[in-house]
C-alpha cells in the first residue's frame, strides 16, 4: 500500500470548507484544555490512564453536550457516538496507543499494529450494519493520524478477498483465531501487497499547540478545527451561513420553482406567480398532468393541490439527493489531491434527466460488482451508497420518475445568479439540468 500523509493543517482545513469563525471563548477554551491535558500527560503512566485523559480533553473541548464519548471491550478504545445515547451508533472511532508504544505507526508508513487493529474494528462495524462512520483516528496523545471512513470501505470492505478473508476469521473457519493472528496473516500482508493509494491526515498536536515553556500557543484555530465534529463528523460549513447561503438558498429555490415571501411578518416559501416550464417543479407538474394517473398518495384540497404537493416532495427529494452528492463528490476531491476523474455530478456525465435517475438508481443504489460494464467505466470511482435516499420512493413508484422530466423545458437565468459570468464568457444556452448542476459546482 502506498501511503501519503498530509500535514498541512491549514491547507486542509481550507480544503474542507471549514471557514466558520471561532469564538474567541471557543479558543480560550481549548487553549485551558489542551494545557491541562499535557500538563497530566505522563510517558510513564498506562494507556488506560492517558486514554482517560484524552476523553476528558474532547469532552471538555467540543462533545460533551450533543456527542457521547465512550469506551468498552466492545467499542475498543474510545468511539464517538452521533448523539448523546449510548444507543446510537459509532460515526468516529479512535485507536489509541500509550506516547511510548511501539504499536503506533509513523508518518510515512502505517505498517504497524495500530493501523491493522483499525481495519478489524471498521470491518466489525460495518459486520454490525454501522453505515454512519466518518473517520478513523489512530493517536498516541502526540501524534494523529485521521483517515477518512469512505478509504476502509473502498480499500478494505468492498475488497471481495480480504472480504471473504474476514468472514471465514470471524466464523472461525481459518486455522487461527485470536486477533493478533488475524493481523499477522490476514491484514498486514494484505497492505503489503496492495498497490493502492491511502491518503490520510498526521500531525503532531503537541507540537503545534504547547510552546517549549509548557504554554498555549497563541495561533490555534486550525488545530481546534481539525479535532472538531464539523471536522471528524464531516459538517462543514462555511463562515458567515446567513450571509453566503443567502445568495445560494434563493437562486435553489428559484432553480425549483419557488420563492421566499413576507406576509404578516413571516418567510414562506410560494409557488412562483411568474412560472417557468424548466423550473423543477413546474416541470414535474406538467409531466404527471400528461400521464394516466388514477391515484396521487398525497393530501390536498383539489386536483391541482395534491399535484403541486406530489411535485414539491419529488423535487425536495431530488434536490437532497443532489446535495448529498455534491458534498460525497467533494470528499472524493479531497481526498485525492483534485485528481478531476473524481468527479462525476457534471452535464458531461448528466445529460438529461435519465441519466441523473440512472445515476440514483443504477449506480449509487447499486454494488459496484453487480453494476452494468457501461456504468463501471462510465463512474470508476463512485461508491455504493446503502442509503434509504437513494431508494425508489413511493411517490417515484405510484406517480413518475425523474427521468420522464422534460429536457428541453426551458429556465432563464436567475437575475442575481452565480452563473451570469459563466453564461457570458461562454455564450452557452443552458438546459434547466445543466443549470442546476452548473449552480451546484
Amino acid at each position: 500500500m502506498i501511503f501519503e500523509p498530509s500535514s498541512d493543517i491549514k491547507a486542509i482545513v481550507k480544503r474542507a470548507s471549514l471557514y466558520r469563525n471561532i469564538s474567541q471563548d471557543s479558543v480560550d477554551l481549548f487553549k485551558k484544555e489542551i494545557k491541562t491535558y499535557y500538563d497530566f500527560l505522563d510517558d510513564h503512566q498506562t494507556e488506560e490512564t492517558q486514554k482517560g485523559f484524552l476523553k476528558t480533553f474532547l469532552e471538555h473541548t467540543y462533545y460533551k453536550e450533543k456527542y457521547l464519548i465512550v469506551g468498552d471491550e466492545k467499542r475498543k478504545d474510545l468511539a464517538i457516538l452521533g448523539a448523546y445515547d449510548p444507543l446510537s451508533r459509532t460515526n468516529v472511532f479512535i485507536e489509541t496507543k500509550s506516547t511510548t508504544s511501539d504499536e503506533m505507526v509513523r508518518k510515512d508508513d502505517l505498517r504497524a499494529k495500530a493501523f491493522y487493529e483499525t481495519i478489524l474494528y471498521y470491518m466489525n462495524e460495518r459486520h454490525d450494519r454501522n453505515d454512519e462512520l466518518k473517520h478513523i483516528v489512530i493517536t498516541n496523545m502526540n501524534e494523529w493520524c485521521i483517515i477518512d471512513a469512505l478509504d476502509y470501505d473502498r480499500l478494505f470492505w468492498r475488497d471481495n478477498n480480504f472480504k471473504k478473508k474476514y468472514e471465514q476469521f470471524i466464523k472461525g473457519q481459518l486455522s487461527f483465531k485470536t486477533t493478533d493472528q488475524f493481523y499477522e496473516n490476514v491484514a498486514a500482508p494484505f497492505v503489503e501487497e496492495s498497490k493502492s493509494i491511502l491518503r490520510y491526515t498526521y500531525f503532531n498536536l503537541r507540537e503545534l499547540t504547547i510552546n517549549k515553556d509548557g504554554t498555549a500557543k497563541s495561533k490555534v484555530s486550525y488545530v481546534y478545527k481539525i479535532l472538531s465534529p464539523n471536522y471528524l463528523f464531516k459538517q462543514y460549513e462555511r463562515a458567515d451561513n446567513n450571509h453566503l447561503n443567502r445568495k445560494f438558498y434563493t437562486e435553489l429555490l428559484y432553480i425549483m420553482g419557488l420563492e421566499e415571501t413576507e406576509e404578516d411578518n413571516k418567510r414562506l416559501i410560494k409557488r412562483k406567480e411568474d412560472r417557468q416550464e424548466g423550473a423543477l417543479i413546474e416541470n414535474t407538474i406538467e409531466q404527471i398532468k400528461s400521464l394516466p394517473i388514477s391515484y396521487l398518495p398525497v393530501e390536498g384540497d383539489t386536483e391541482e393541490d395534491r399535484i403541486f404537493n406530489a411535485a414539491l416532495q419529488m423535487s425536495i427529494v431530488w434536490i437532497n439527493r443532489l446535495l448529498f452528492l455534491k458534498l460525497l463528490e467533494a470528499q472524493l476531491l479531497l481526498y485525492n489531491k483534485n485528481d478531476e476523474s473524481y468527479k462525476f455530478l457534471n452535464s458531461d456525465n448528466l445529460k438529461n434527466y435519465n441519466d441523473l435517475d440512472t445515476l440514483f438508481f443504477r449506480v449509487l443504489a447499486v454494488p459496484e460488482d453487480k453494476r452494468s460494464q457501461s456504468l463501471k467505466d462510465k463512474y470508476p470511482h463512485v461508491p455504493y451508497l446503502n442509503s434509504s435516499l437513494f431508494e425508489v420512493s413511493r411517490l417515484e413508484q405510484c406517480v413518475i420518475r425523474l427521468s420522464v422530466l422534460d429536457n428541453n423545458a426551458a429556465l432563464s437565468l436567475f437575475s442575481g445568479s452565480v452563473l451570469k459570468s459563466y453564461v457570458k464568457h461562454t455564450k452557452r444556452n443552458l438546459s434547466s439540468l445543466e443549470y442546476l448542476l452548473l449552480f451546484l459546482d
